[in-house]
Order: structure tokens, then sequence, then C-alpha cells
């Protein structure tokens, strides 16, 4: 009977010891989560401060098509796109289109800024609602 008894009381402290050490798991974690959250308030108040529209200078200017830019699920995969570059990064992606119209972002493009996109060529940028840069051809 003292054997079991004092079995008893081996499991209840082994039992106290792993409720301390997940309390302390689960504190530690809510200081983890507090970190994280007080990490994400900073980067929304440095993305709150960036500006959503500025300037850039064109790099240079690629042909791609539909399917490299967009990937496989592309409607028109062999449709051509013209990449616009900043630098290493794309900033705008105007599509090709057979026949030139009004309606063409292409037109657009050259009746705002002059000319058809070129290296060294200044044109403003705004972030679209995913984030993404893109050119601007509205006033």
């Amino acid at each position: 009977m003292t054997e079991n008894i004092e079995e008893l009381k081996a499991r209840i402290r082994d039992l106290e010891a792993r409720l301390k050490a997940a309390q302390v798991s689960q504190a530690r974690s809510q200081e983890d989560l507090e970190k994280i959250l007080k990490e994400v308030e900073e980067k929304a108040r440095e993305l709150q401060e960036e500006p959503t529209e500025k300037t850039v200078k064109i790099s240079r200017v690629s042909v791609a098509t539909a399917r490299e830019v967009y990937g496989e699920k592309v409607k028109r995969p062999g449709d051509r796109i013209l990449l616009l570059w900043a630098g290493e990064e794309v900033v705008g992606k105007i599509p090709l289109p057979e026949k030139l119209s009004r309606r063409t972002a292409l037109y657009r493009f050259i009746q705002k800024y002059g000319q058809a996109p070129r290296p060294g060529l200044e044109i403003q940028i705004r972030e679209n609602e995913r984030g993404y840069w893109q050119v601007v051809l509205k006033d």
C-alpha cells in the first residue's frame, strides 16, 4: 500500500512538473505572439508612410508572353506583353495589341507620355490594391 501511495505521489509530482512546463511554454507563446503583433503593426505603419504613387525612370523594356508573365492558366498564353523595368523590378506590364486603337493601354501610354516605352523615360507608377506597381495611364 505504501508503494502505491509513493507511486501516486511520484505521478502527481510528474503531472505538476508537466503542467508548470506547459504554463511556461504558453507564456512564451503569448510573449512571442505579442512580439509578432508589434512587428506587424510597425510594418503596417511603415507601409502607410510609403508613397502609393511615384515617378521612376525606365531602365529597360522587354517582351514576354502572357504565359511567361501570368502562368499556365492564362486565357491567351501567346499574347505578348511589354515589361517595363526600373532597376531590377518590373513596374509595369502593357499588353502589345495586334492592332492599335484608342482603347489599348499602349495607345493611352503614348498619349500620356508622348512616346512608346523606352529606357530613360520617366513615368509615374501607382501601387494597386494587391500591392503591385502599375503604370499610371490617366491623369
